[in-house]
């Protein structure tokens, strides 16, 4: 298995990009994270979805997130 890179957001990472992009798609989110390979491509996005989000709302915009989202307990 080859080494990658995984960055994870938290609620108060993603609060700060809400407040430069206040109308980008992630304010039901609690947690995003993204898996790079070598060479810089994603290679797996997941989120957890806040209580009383919507789990089949498209937070990643491109239907890309949905397959691995988790709703809060």
């Amino acid at each position: 298995m080859k080494p990658t890179t995984k960055i994870r957001f938290t609620e108060p990472q993603i609060a700060l990009v809400m407040r430069a992009h206040p109308n980008c798609n992630l304010d039901h989110l609690s947690e995003l994270s993204f898996e790079f390979d070598q060479a810089g491509k994603i290679i797996d996005c997941s989120g957890k979805i806040k209580q009383g989000g919507n789990i089949d709302h498209d937070y990643a915009g491109t239907r890309d997130l949905h397959p691995w989202a988790a709703v809060e307990e």
